[in-house]
């Protein structure tokens, strides 16, 4: 299987606020509200489970333990993810922005793309990223885990996390949320690597759902992301074992490790006792991929991918953090928080016992820092957390759109273009393309037509449109057989949606 399909789910925040900038309260029905809207003002088909809505462009959109979430169609492609996960947040934009304009008691309607709740929740929105392949499931752990462990050198969102010293700043604050190396379930005892294979397809597929992902802004830093992991499942189908060598001793404490410094220069212990870094990690993936560049089961943008991949993994040797201080997410985040510290006379410095950046207060005159919080301390900690989650706030107000306007940031990809078109069009390759089609053709007949990943329902017909070959390319509706369980009526879901 040369071609490869793959999209994204992104959990986002949102909040209202009212006259005089008080948000207002009832967040989950706020969410619900601006869900019942999208459902009533896109074009869209209902889900024939009652849960959300499909798009003309191939697209999903939802609300999950009462946040929206937005999903990209099957792509075929890193370029077309990243195109979109863009068109999407449009979208999502201006169904908020709708919502204020009919709702009076709102002055702001704010979405949020962000990793970590700072009010004091404790929650972390996923950004979770699925993986077609044709692999073994058992044989995935082991050769994945090392790469995921790693790649938050470019893959990491920047922020910061409170300690009993003060704030240190992680490359990945999704880390934090891990616990263990493997794990079932994506809402508590989370693992590097998640075992769910719920593959929405016929036969022979299965679905790798990875859920230590972050949401990320940087054009280049999510094309790379996909782009890389989707080389290494496909190495993992051709029976290379490129796990195989860089096996952690730890992995989860490895990641912890590496989240932790942003020079990008900490040693880990592999379980074979060799010395390496997060860049030599991907280097040995890096390597494989273009050793086997010209295999069959190889996609056809695999050369442009390692290309990247070694430019990135220079840069990040080279000088980091400065090196990619306008590309990647956490960069631009330890330049800003940085910044904001130095106004205030403090810094950050590095800490013997665990290697990790402290937010200290310098005391002049010691070779070692000694750790004391300034008394201001909960001023800054509001303040850093107030610009971490500002950071991704969508349309003109966020902080890393005001840099990209500026020209201040060097994070466009080329080729992620034409947003324009992916907001109404689904990609051209695979089932996406009928299920957008489908919905641009029968949206008008919502209560009669639902659907989902895997089909079409037409109930009024009792036809069914069969999407579970993923790279199906005509339409061929055929009769559901009597009593199927496919032709649970959802009309009272979508009225009570519309409601």
């Amino acid at each position: 299987m040369a071609e490869r399909l793959f999209g994204m789910e992104t959990e986002y925040g949102f909040a209202v606020r009212g006259p005089g900038g008080a948000y207002l309260t009832r967040g989950r029905d706020w969410s619900e509200r601006l869900f019942q809207l999208a459902a009533r003002s896109l074009k869209n088909l209902p889900s024939a489970d009652g849960g959300g809505i499909f798009l003309p462009n191939g697209a999903r959109f939802y609300l999950d333990c009462g946040h929206p979430e937005m999903t990209t169609p099957e792509c075929a492609n890193p370029w077309d993810v990243v195109r979109y996960m863009q068109a999407g947040e449009r979208l999502l934009l201006s169904v908020a922005e709708e919502l204020k304009q009919r709702e009076r008691s709102i002055t702001e309607a704010l979405v949020f793309k962000t990793n970590v709740d700072h009010s004091g929740s404790g929650a972390t929105w996923g950004c979770h990223t699925s993986f077609l392949h044709q692999a073994n499931p058992a044989a995935l752990p082991a050769q994945l885990i090392p790469f995921l462990a790693s790649k938050l050198i470019f893959t990491g969102a920047g922020g910061i996390e409170t300690g009993p010293n003060g704030l240190r700043f992680t490359l990945s604050p999704r880390v934090a949320f891990l616990e263990q190396e493997v794990s079932g379930s994506s809402t508590h005892g989370r693992g590097i690597f998640h075992t769910k294979d719920e593959s929405l397809c016929a036969d022979g597929f299965h679905r790798l759902h990875i859920l230590c992902n972050e949401s990320l802004c940087s054009d280049t830093a999510l094309w790379l992301s996909m782009g890389a992991t989707a080389l290494v499942v496909a190495m993992i189908e051709i029976g290379i074992r490129p796990g195989e060598g860089v096996k952690l001793a730890n992995p989860l404490a490895a990641m912890r490790q590496f989240a932790s410094d942003p020079a990008c220069t900490t040693i880990v212990m592999s379980a074979n006792k060799r010395s390496l870094t997060a860049i030599e990690i991907q280097r040995h993936y890096l390597e494989l991929a273009e050793t086997h560049l010209r295999h069959p089961l190889m996609p056809p943008w695999a050369d442009r991918v390692c290309k990247e991949w070694r430019s990135m993994l220079d840069r990040l040797a080279r000088s980091a953090p400065a090196s990619v201080a306008t590309t990647l997410d956490w960069a631009i985040k330890f330049c800003l928080f940085s910044e904001r510290l130095a106004r205030r006379g403090l810094t950050w410095a590095k800490s013997d016992q665990n290697l990790s950046l402290l937010f200290l207060e310098v005391d002049e005159g010691r070779d070692v820092p000694r750790v004391r919080l300034p008394p201001e301390f909960k001023d800054v900690h509001q303040e850093l957390c107030e610009l971490d989650t500002r950071f991704g706030q969508l349309g003109d107000q966020g902080i890393f759109s005001a840099l990209d306007r500026a020209s201040a940031l060097s994070h466009r990809f080329p080729g992620v273009d034409n947003i324009e078109h992916a907001l109404a069009n689904p990609p051209a390759i695979g089932r996406a393309r009928l299920r957008g089609e489908c919905v641009q053709r029968y949206a008008d007949e919502n209560t009669r037509y639902s659907a989902s990943w895997t089909s079409i329902l037409d109930r009024e017909k009792k036809m069914l449109l069969d999407l579970s070959q993923p790279f199906v390319q005509s339409a061929q509706w055929k009769e559901l057989p009597p009593g199927s369980a496919r032709l649970t009526n959802v009309r009272d879901r979508l009225r009570q949606l519309l409601s």
